[in-house]
């Protein structure tokens, strides 16, 4: 156990060093016709300009070689697209005369990167089998000098569920013999019809919208190496809201999906949806200061932009609470200013009557057509009146019914995290943590910016035909409400196949409203091979949170373990279980040392990165101070977040997944050890066949020949194991 315990802490500490950015991928490559310097060429800039117009996709490439050694190198310059990509335009002048480049179908084109896959003993170009490829033949590279290449091409895309994608080949940078000064990629889509959801899982890309039928997506990055592609997806609607499907299935197993539902953005100028709202403060001693000021400030911002037919309320508390009005009142002028004038008088004193406040804040029923929300400010625990957590709880209950919101603002670290954290899953809503640094009025503001035009209210959504769903998050029976310039995102496992109807109901300005949309639930989907990550990060923020308010129950800490074994989730919650697991695992004879993904790669101990992870894991389950604050932040990151932390190679904040060198491929997490690359479906396997296979050798060629599938895992590196079609695959240099 011990040696595991070293092992596996200081894999921790490298693969923090390493992150995403390590070893990596570009674009266009140039192949070097010379043994001594295989790599020789290194990419200075890459820049890439996209335009979307409907299904007609016209990219524009502009890079820069340099040759950093003092000899004259001969090339060939190579650019995989995707089959039937038409070529617009090439330039690369050499000596005064314009090279031509020749465009090899995807026949032609298998032939070359096999080829170079012999020579240069480096398999990356597998993975673009079945990819046509611009070529062209580079004479002479002088020393120490460089070469622009500037190159376009046409595509048509393809819609499939009303959903259309792209994908640009920004994986073959690792043919860069050092990291690239700069990366940018930009994509402007225009639709005829109204644009719905666009969605792209790195996040690295930033998304902007251009009006109702325009979006612009930007990925920049400097000294960086992508290890893969970029896909970006978008829907266009005539009308209602738009839905965005993605799956990813490999064949024989459960399948993955994301479904994203955007409101109708042309209701711009449709009277909001009315809404109660009541707005809590804790004005007890210990909000004295800037604490206050800054949440009376808050508050002010928020009352002043309610909406004309907005009804509200406030409370304060402290020893007792007070209420404003004693009932909803229209947001108008007179009541407004009453209000400013309440919330100037707040001063900081006595203790926390939290059982009370809550009480006076959900008094009353709601009104059919109105949305019933409360914002909950406090920076402490309850002192005064009720204050046992089950009894508060149970009068959260009772008073909100099924249609109130509470969010939970905590401030500081006095508070009781588990309390406020068990309100909003009660309540199906979120909470937010304000630490002593931070500005509670920016937090409370932008929050109320977010959920000031409801939409759609009191969700429900249900899928009828072939295909059942399961684990979705959110779950199909809490959905939240859906604003103005937000998306409903949903992602989830699925059983079956086929074509579905997604029908998605709720309330709107008092009316049921009631939109349908039409999915294909796929047999076998390739693409989209994040989504099973993506999954994985919802499901275990969903289990971190449940073992946080009610328990460690085996059977969770089984799963989450499992999982961010299976996806390389290893986060500072996680990162003790898995230590944990595999030592017991390896000792009870379950598991063998060489099948441990995080073993046997680093060689001297590092127990202070272990501690670390271990005093995370039990700040995880206080009820409060610093570490319960920042463990519930954090999960709550894993609920809310719409991209995959760290990929793209961004850099990671405390809070967020420990990076690894990793690689995602048809859906799996491959990780890198000192034996190769390893595929962890192999453990679910007891018996299983094995095929040992030499890397570049006949058997090697053969297997690729015979089987194209296997292309995306043998592009890995000369050293890997995966499990295809329930063969273990152990592929070697040695």
């Amino acid at each position: 156990m011990k040696s595991n315990f070293i092992r596996f802490t200081v894999f921790l500490i490298l693969a923090c060093l390493v992150s995403w950015q390590a070893g990596l991928r570009a674009d266009g490559l140039i192949i070097v016709n010379d043994p001594n310097n295989p790599r020789a060429l290194r990419l200075k800039y890459h820049h890439v300009d996209v335009k979307i117009r409907d299904l007609t996709a016209e990219t524009s490439v502009d890079e820069e070689f340099e040759n950093p050694t003092g000899q004259r190198l001969e090339g060939t310059y190579l650019f995989p697209v995707p089959a039937g990509a038409i070529l617009k335009k090439f330039s690369m002048f050499i000596n005064g005369q314009e090279m031509q480049a020749e465009l090899l179908s995807a026949d032609k084109a298998r032939t070359i990167y096999e080829d170079i896959v012999r020579r240069q003993k480096d398999p990356g170009l597998l993975e673009y089998i079945g990819r046509d490829v611009f070529k062209v033949r580079i004479f002479p590279i002088d020393p120490r000098s460089t070469k622009r290449v500037k190159i376009s091409y046409a595509e048509a895309l393809l819609r499939d569920s009303g959903t259309v994608s792209y994908s640009y080949p920004l994986g073959t940078e690792k043919f860069s013999s050092e990291n690239i000064d700069e990366v940018t990629v930009r994509i402007d889509i225009e639709t005829t019809d109204r644009l719905g959801s666009v969605t792209c899982l790195d996040q690295a890309v930033k998304i902007e919208r251009q009006g109702l039928n325009g979006a612009t997506a930007v990925y920049s990055a400097r000294n960086v190496r992508p290890d893969r592609d970029l896909s970006l997806s978008f829907t266009s609607v005539r009308s209602g809201p738009g839905a965005l499907f993605l799956a990813h299935r490999i064949e024989g197993d459960d399948g993955y999906f994301r479904l994203n539902i955007t409101p109708d953005l042309s209701l711009k100028d449709v009277p909001s949806q009315p809404k109660d709202i009541t707005f809590v403060l804790d004005t007890s001693g210990s909000m004295a200061g800037e604490k206050l000021d800054q949440a009376k400030a808050a508050l002010l911002f928020c009352v002043r932009s309610l909406n004309v037919n907005d009804r509200f309320e406030i409370v304060r508390f402290s020893t007792e609470a007070e209420a404003l009005f004693g009932l909803m009142a229209p947001a108008d002028r007179e009541n407004v200013g009453k209000a400013e004038s309440f919330i100037s008088g707040f001063n900081a004193t006595g203790g926390t009557a939290m059982a009370e406040a809550l009480r006076l804040s959900l008094a009353g029923k709601k009104t059919e057509g109105r949305s019933r929300i409360v914002v909950f400010i406090t920076d402490g625990k309850p002192t005064i009146g009720e204050t046992a957590e089950d009894a508060i709880l149970g009068i959260v209950r009772q008073d909100s019914g099924p249609a109130a919101r509470v969010f939970p603002f905590g401030v500081g670290y006095d508070i009781n995290t588990h309390l406020l954290d068990r309100i909003a899953e009660i309540t199906k809503s979120v909470r937010t943590y304000v630490e002593p640094k931070e500005d509670i009025e920016v937090k409370v503001s932008n929050f109320f910016k977010k959920i000031s035009d409801p939409v759609l209210t009191d969700l429900t959504l249900t899928f009828t035909g072939p295909v059942s769903v399961s684990k979705s998050y959110p779950s199909l029976g809490e959905l939240p409400d859906l604003f103005k310039d937000s998306d409903l995102s949903i992602v989830g496992r699925f059983k079956g196949d086929g074509p579905v109807k997604a029908v998605l109901e709720g309330m709107a300005n008092g009316k049921k409203q009631r939109f349908e949309f039409d999915v294909n639930f796929p047999k076998t989907e390739t693409a989209n091979d994040l989504l099973p990550s993506f999954w994985a990060f919802k499901r275990i923020g969903y289990l971190l949170d449940q073992i946080r308010l009610h328990g460690s129950e085996q059977e969770l800490v089984d799963e989450v373990t499992g999982l961010a074994r299976k996806f390389g989730i290893v986060t500072p919650y996680t990162s003790w279980l898995i230590l944990e697991d595999e030592a017991r695992q390896v000792r009870d004879n379950r598991l063998d040392r060489d099948q441990q993904i995080f073993g046997s790669a680093v060689p001297q101990p590092a127990p202070e990165m272990m501690e670390k992870s271990k005093k995370s894991y039990d700040a995880m389950k206080e009820q409060s101070g610093a570490g319960s604050v920042r463990a519930s932040r954090s999960i709550q990151n894993f609920n809310s977040m719409e991209t995959l932390p760290g990929v793209g190679g961004g850099s990671r904040s405390e809070d967020e997944p420990i990076a690894m060198e990793k690689r995602v491929v048809n859906g799996r997490t491959f990780f890198k050890t000192s034996e190769g690359w390893n595929d962890p479906e192999i453990r679910t396997l007891n018996d299983r066949k094995v095929v040992r296979i030499g890397f570049g050798g006949d058997e090697y060629f053969e297997l690729l020949k015979n089987d194209p599938g296997v292309a995306a895992y043998l592009s890995l590196g000369g050293s890997v194991r995966f499990l295809h079609k329930g063969t273990v695959y152990i592929v070697s240099e040695k």
